[in-house]
């Protein structure tokens, strides 16, 4: 290479295939402008801006084929021809009513983008734990113009991954996954056998987690996770204590009885903590506090690490306050990019007969 050798064992010729870096790389067009000579990489610096991802407002009679705001299709020669098809209408109707320009309304543009925007899956937990590719531009979490991205109807996903080797409670198995059956080892179908606790990264506590003649999950009543869901944020520089939910009542509104509440606390400031060793210090919530919860009879309560206690001192009595005042509990929430507010939640265990817990998915959606 240039002039020098190199010994190697291996060559890699790489396509040059690129869908995440920036666009004036990947167009390789010095510029393209629109009305009052505004360069359509300005217009889009911060991300593509389109009426169903083919045309922009400012820059009449442009279409665009590929992945920016549109369908994505495994075929990518259908989707590439469906989209000319649709550029073609367009232009054909454009013709037929003796017009010359084809043109978005910056109204329209907007409101498209807004609703894109809104619908989009937060995918950089995938990212950080994918390798460098043009999946995620070499690496970024957070890349503008990522390749792929789902519609979810304005929810967010709370949930923590489930890994091999994530962090659990000190003492406890690891998690791991063993592969039974192997599509590239011959066999026509991939198998996995799971390994891990039913306290796992996010997850519901069953009564009988800590109580002797509580219910286990396969009994937790579905409605316990449906619904209206408030989140606060708590600094608390230890456990909680009363005196931290107060302060939360005296900034919004006081709780009420079958209401549920979402705890913010410190925890969320890590960036990744299911990669880390496990935090003794955690803030889980006090015995105190957990008296209080149950005192206001709320319906369900989340906290944002692995136990809803504290590790060092009161653990079991907070478990049991609040399980014996028929508060549910779920554990290691993801409120990392969550605001204090009210929202809508979807929370639901696995159906585990005789279990103490189960992993969850929780959505969350504004009110």
């Amino acid at each position: 290479a240039n002039g020098r050798e190199y010994e190697v064992d291996c060559i890699i010729f790489a396509s040059g295939f690129e869908a995440t870096s920036d666009l004036e790389r990947r167009w390789g067009i010095e510029s393209i402008e629109g009305r009052d000579g505004v360069s359509i990489y300005d217009h889009w610096r911060e991300g593509p801006k389109t009426l169903h991802g083919t045309m922009t407002h400012g820059f009449p009679n442009m279409f665009y084929i590929g992945y920016i705001q549109g369908a994505l299709n495994a075929t990518v020669t259908l989707q590439f021809g469906q989209q000319g098809y649709h550029a073609a209408h367009i232009i054909s109707s454009v013709l037929d009513r003796g017009l010359e320009i084809a043109e978005p309304t910056r109204e329209a543009q907007d409101k498209y983008t807004q609703v894109y925007n809104d619908r989009q899956l937060d995918t950089s937990e995938f990212q950080s734990l994918c390798p460098p590719s043009y999946f995620n531009n070499e690496g970024e979490t957070d890349a503008k113009w990522a390749l792929f991205r789902n519609w979810y109807e304005g929810w967010t996903d709370v949930t923590y991954p489930i890994f091999e080797n994530m962090t659990g409670w000190p003492g406890q198995p690891a998690t791991t996954f063993d592969t039974l059956s192997c599509i590239h080892c011959g066999d026509q179908a991939k198998v996995t056998m799971l390994h891990f606790s039913a306290h796992s990264g996010t997850h519901m506590d069953a009564p009988n987690h800590f109580m002797a003649e509580g219910i286990d999950i396969s009994r937790a009543p579905i409605e316990v996770g449906l619904g209206p869901v408030r989140i606060a944020t708590i600094n608390c520089p230890a456990e909680v204590r009363p005196e931290h939910l107060e302060a939360y009542e005296a900034r919004t509104r006081p709780l009420q009885a079958g209401e549920r509440l979402l705890l913010r606390t410190p925890n969320s400031d890590k960036k990744f903590w299911l990669q880390d060793p496990f935090d003794q210090d955690y803030r889980g919530i006090g015995p105190e506090a957990a008296a209080w919860i149950a005192d206001r009879k709320l319906a369900l309560i989340g906290v944002d690490y692995l136990s809803v206690g504290p590790f060092h001192a009161g653990n079991p009595q907070t478990h049991r306050a609040l399980m014996r005042a028929n508060v549910w509990i779920i554990e290691g929430v993801d409120l990392r990019k969550v605001a204090e507010g009210d929202y809508e939640m979807i929370c639901l265990p696995l159906k585990l007969v005789g279990s103490d817990g189960s992993p969850i998915r929780i959505l969350i959606r504004k009110a």
